[in-house]
C-alpha cells in the first residue's frame, strides 16, 4: 500500500501537461488470468490407492469488453465510470475417478464412475473510478486508476457430468449417465480494482493505451436452480414427482430448525426450494488490457 501511494504522489509531482479539461471515452478489451484459490479437488479411487490433490482457479477470468466515460477535472485527474463485460471461461471445479471391486453375497460387483464439474460465469460490471495521468513527454504518458466493482447483471452456471456403470462377472454392465446444469444467482457485492498504464498520443483527442490490470471480488449465492437435469437422456425437470426441494436452493447466512432443510426441519416443505449455507465464490483476477480513447 505505502509503494503504491508513493507511485501516485511519485506521478503528481512530475505531472507536466496531459490533457485539458473535459470529458473522454474509452473502448478496450483484453484478457483476464484468474487469482487462484481453491474450487475443488481432482480425485483417483482404485482398489490399490487413493489419490486426492487441489483444483485451483477463479471465477474472475476470460475477455473482457467496455466503455469507459470520464471527464478530466485539472489536465491530471479524471473520474470515470467503467461499464464491463466479461466473457467468462470454464473452470474445473472436480474431477473424480473411481474404480472399485466388492464382493457381495459372494458374486464380485465392480463398479467404475467418472465425475467432471465445471463452472462458467460472465456477466456486467460498474465501476467508479479515478484516474491520475503524467506525461512522459509531448506523445506518451503514464497513468493509474483505483476504483470500485458492483456486478451487476450475470450468473454463474456450473455443469456436472456422471457417469456410472456397474458389472458382475458374466453379465454385460449397467451404465447411467447423469447431466445437471446449475444456474447460481449472486447476492449484491463490491470489490476494488486498480491499473497501471501507457499512452500514446496519436492527436489532440485520440490516443491508443495499454496497462496492466487487476480486481478483487468475491460473491456470494443467493439462489440456484437446475436448468437441466437429465438421467440417461431422460428429463427429470418434467416429471411430476420432482419437488422444488431437488432442484432449488435459496442461500442463507445460517441454518436453523425453521430453515427449509430435512436434516435441520423434519417438517420440511418438498414443495419449496431448499435452504443451504451461502458460501463466496472467488471472482478476482489479473489481466492486460488495450484501447483507444477519444477526447472531446
Amino acid at each position: 500500500m505505502k509503494k503504491f501511494a508513493f507511485i501516485i504522489a511519485a506521478m503528481l509531482g512530475i505531472a507536466s501537461t496531459s490533457y485539458a479539461q473535459g470529458p473522454y471515452v474509452q473502448l478496450g478489451t483484453g484478457f483476464l488470468l484468474g487469482v487462484n484459490e481453491n474450487m475443488g479437488s481432482k480425485i483417483n479411487d482404485t482398489p490399490t490407492s487413493y489419490k486426492e490433490r487441489v483444483i485451483s482457479g477463479s471465477f474472475g477470468k476470460g475477455l473482457p469488453f467496455g466503455i469507459n466515460v470520464g471527464y478530466f477535472i485539472n489536465k491530471n485527474i479524471a473520474f470515470e465510470l467503467g461499464i464491463g463485460y466479461r466473457l467468462g471461461l470454464k473452470q474445473n471445479l472436480a474431477e473424480i475417478n473411481s474404480n472399485r471391486s466388492d464382493t457381495l453375497f459372494g458374486t464380485i460387483l465392480t463398479s467404475t464412475s467418472t465425475t467432471n464439474i465445471t463452472g462458467k460465469s460472465s456477466g456486467l460490471s460498474l465501476s467508479p473510478r479515478v484516474m491520475i495521468t503524467s506525461d512522459i513527454n509531448e506523445k506518451m504518458g503514464l497513468y493509474t486508476k483505483i476504483g470500485l466493482v458492483f456486478p451487476t447483471l450475470g450468473k454463474l452456471v456450473t455443469n456436472n457430468e456422471e457417469t456410472e456403470s456397474m458389472s458382475t462377472v458374466g453379465a454385460s454392465a449397467s451404465t447411467n449417465t447423469t447431466v445437471i446444469v446449475n444456474e447460481i444467482k449472486g447476492r449484491m457485492a463490491v470489490g476494488y480494482m486498480g491499473s497501471l498504464g501507457v499512452y500514446y498520443k496519436l492527436s489532440d483527442r485520440l490516443d491508443v493505451w495499454g496497462e496492466l490490470t487487476g480486481q478483487n471480488l468475491r460473491i456470494k449465492g443467493k439462489s440456484s436452480e437446475y436448468s437441466t437435469y437429465t438421467i440417461n437422456g431422460a428429463d427429470v425437470l418434467t416429471l411430476a414427482s420432482t419437488d422444488a426441494y431437488d432442484t432449488k436452493v435459496e442461500f442463507e447466512n445460517e441454518l436453523t430448525n425453521n430453515s427449509n432443510n430435512e436434516i435441520f426441519n423434519p417438517n420440511f416443505k418438498p414443495s419449496e426450494a431448499k435452504n443451504e449455507v451461502s458460501t463466496k465464490s472467488n471472482f478476482s483476477n489479473i489481466g492486460i488490457g488495450l484501447g483507444v480513447s477519444f477526447h472531446f
